[in-house]
């Protein structure tokens, strides 16, 4: 097996995503609309939060009128967001299975290999469900936070951006990595059909064992990944408390506010690895079921 020539072309992947999206824009667009405009509320929270700690201390409840608002608001955005995108998206994997199935099957692919890629197809809709709104949220999360640290301290956004070389390292081998993996286990995938009808004992455990490697390995290097990132982002955390918990003159309310924008950052960090996986598996999928009876 080639491992080289397996390899998808990245290409493949944007057309298939910009048809789907332009298939249904009004439905895509109204759904984000609405979990950006809650994303842009919860930002707001860290700082709500502190005002609210602050004029307690001092005897205010101002700033707990505007932390009741603000959260009232993000709820009522929430809400509704979550019960339109199931909806929304339930219905757009419904029509691009039926396409992915029937085109599949007028060029004679096989039905084993129709079946896998029939429920890998399922990933193009998970990538505007889940993976870009994860990007928009990542997004608000990175740009909103170094804003409001640069209110706080500006060495404390200093120290946050110093943190994307090494995550960008350490997800760009990370992508490289899941992506090889990716291509052995669909391989794997769309031959399980034929597995289970063949009905070999040796053979259905062969396959379930090899199936079971690449996850494995895949969880591997997902471990790897977020381990040694832990180990950046502790040294973030406590440089950031050094930092700012001794600078004459900050409030409680300041420090939590700090840092709870200084852990929006992180924890924004922490998603990227989900959507590296999504976009590599992607890359696979996008090469097989734009392509007739290929095996590996």
């Amino acid at each position: 097996m080639s491992l080289v020539l397996d390899t998808p072309a990245p290409s493949r992947v944007l057309p298939r995503l910009s048809g789907l999206f332009r298939r249904y824009a009004g439905r895509i667009l109204g759904v984000y609309g609405l979990f950006n405009a809650e994303n842009l509320l919860r930002l707001a929270q860290p700082i709500a939060l502190g005002w609210a700690i602050d004029g307690l201390i001092n005897g205010s409840w101002g700033g707990v009128a505007v932390l009741a608002v603000q959260h009232l608001l993000t709820m009522a955005f929430t809400t509704a967001r979550q019960s339109i995108d199931t909806r929304v998206f339930a219905g757009i994997y419904a029509d691009t299975v039926s396409d992915v199935v029937i085109e599949q099957r007028g060029r004679d692919v096989p039905v084993s290999m129709v079946a896998a890629r029939s429920s890998m197809s399922r990933e193009f809709v998970d990538f505007f469900e889940m993976h870009l709104p994860a990007v928009f949220s990542a997004g608000w999360s990175l740009l909103g936070a170094l804003v409001m640290l640069l209110y706080f301290d500006w060495v404390l956004a200093l120290f946050c951006v110093a943190l994307l070389l090494p995550a960008g390292l350490l997800n760009w081998w990370y992508g490289r990595r899941t992506l090889l993996l990716s291509v052995m286990l669909h391989g794997e995938q769309e031959r399980e059909v034929d597995v289970i009808e063949r009905n070999d004992r040796d053979g259905v455990k062969d396959h379930y064992g090899k199936v079971r490697g690449w996850w494995v390995r895949l969880s591997d290097a997902q471990a790897i990944n977020a381990g040694v990132m832990e180990v950046f982002i502790l040294v973030l955390i406590v440089a950031g408390l050094v930092r700012y918990c001794t600078t004459p003159g900050v409030t409680t309310g300041d420090v939590f506010a700090a840092f709870r924008y200084l852990l929006t950052f992180v924890m924004a960090i922490d998603g990227l690895p989900a959507l590296v996986k999504h976009v590599s598996r992607l890359r696979d999928v996008a090469r097989r079921v734009g392509t007739a009876g290929e095996e590996q």
